[in-house]
């Protein structure tokens, strides 16, 4: 799911979950975060 995301994290779960939230947050602000995520 995270390919712009290091592999440090280990609690990708939870990112995961908060991130559902702010992924619409992000874009929004049009923030190169949101290329990472691939549905």
């Amino acid at each position: 799911y995270y390919t712009g995301y290091p592999k440090d994290l280990g609690p990708s779960r939870v990112i995961h979950f908060t991130s559902e939230r702010h992924f619409v947050q992000l874009l929004h602000e049009g923030q190169p975060v949101v290329l990472a995520f691939t549905i």
